[in-house]
């Protein structure tokens, strides 16, 4: 709930704690294939330390301009804010997980990302909810502070203008300035 709080305040919608499930996550590399939206917020959550999300996939165009930006500011902040990618592949498309892990990873190697992705489960309405995403659209980027407070968000790509300032500037705040 304090993930859904980040992103609503105190406006967060009323629910039933899920009962956490233990299950396998299927990570090969940098891509990992998650099966259900409680295993999919222990990737957003974050452990103390400051973290970007960004929900993207190689099928979306904006998406994908914006990835050697990431890859530059990851390798600028990757020390001290955890970078993560949340791919929406199984929302649209029917490839299996090998087709899937092999776009992410041609798309990876081309921009030379090194942060991982977890790759959403299938059911969009519940990946929606159960992070409590703002928008149905992609790309979509997050920074959350150590204490998961939500101190930005942008949806389209955060390579330009206004959206590439606030970025930088949520990214030095949660880094102390430095």
């Amino acid at each position: 709930m304090k993930f859904l709080r980040a992103i609503f305040g105190n406006k967060a919608p009323e629910r039933e704690e899920a009962e956490v499930v233990k299950s396998e996550i299927v990570k090969l590399g940098r891509v990992a294939f998650v099966n259900s939206v409680v295993e999919l917020n222990t990737w957003v959550a974050g452990r103390g330390k400051a973290r970007v999300v960004n929900h993207w996939a190689t099928w979306c165009e904006p998406c994908v301009a914006e990835l050697e930006y990431l890859a530059a500011m990851h390798a600028k902040f990757g020390a001290r804010v955890d970078f993560v990618g949340i791919s929406w592949e199984r929302f649209t498309d029917a490839r299996d997980e090998a087709e899937v892990r092999a776009a992410i990873e041609n798309v990876y190697n081309t921009f030379k990302l090194t942060y991982d992705t977890a790759v959403a489960p299938a059911d969009a309405e519940a990946v929606l909810f159960g992070l409590g995403l703002k928008e149905r659209v992609i790309p979509q980027t997050y920074v959350y502070d150590g204490a998961g407070n939500c101190i930005f968000y942008h949806c389209g790509g955060v390579e330009d203008g206004e959206a590439r300032e606030r970025f930088e500037r949520s990214l030095f705040v949660v880094t102390g300035g430095a």
